[in-house]
């Protein structure tokens, strides 16, 4: 059995593997699969959070990152920056609805590298964000 620091940091560094995968598919110009690896960065990252503030036995089963935020916001009294709501609803949707090839429609073709490079750049900001929630 871990310990929450142990714990916190197997999912941290999840986290971060996650990030440089993303990165590495950005420069492969893979758009779709970079914004997947990002919201699974986030969604570790804020895991990793979660289990610090209540117990890392019991972290949601869920892909849903503001709904694990929104759970975190509850033990904390920091307030969510401008934006950040938006752009995890926008990234959960990645991950959430285009999990079949089938049922992505155009949505695999939509990313560019523009838009994907503003995806990294604040998929950064919120996960060193997220790392100020640590109690």
């Amino acid at each position: 059995m871990t310990n929450d620091k142990q714990a916190f940091q197997v999912w941290l560094m999840a986290s971060l593997s996650d990030f440089e995968t993303a990165n590495i598919c950005f420069r492969g110009e893979a758009y779709f699969d970079a914004a997947i690896k990002c919201q699974q960065c986030l969604e570790k990252v804020s895991k990793a959070i979660y289990g610090l503030h209540y117990d890392f036995m019991d972290i949601p089963r869920t892909h849903n990152v503001p709904r694990i935020l929104t759970l975190i916001m509850k033990k904390s009294d920091v307030e969510v920056p401008d934006g950040y709501w938006d752009f995890l609803d926008q990234l959960s949707h990645y991950y959430l609805d285009n999990r079949y090839p089938t049922e992505m429609g155009d949505t695999f073709f939509l990313l560019d590298n523009e838009e994907t490079e503003w995806i990294l750049e604040k998929t950064k900001d919120v996960f060193e964000w997220m790392l100020t929630l640590k109690p």
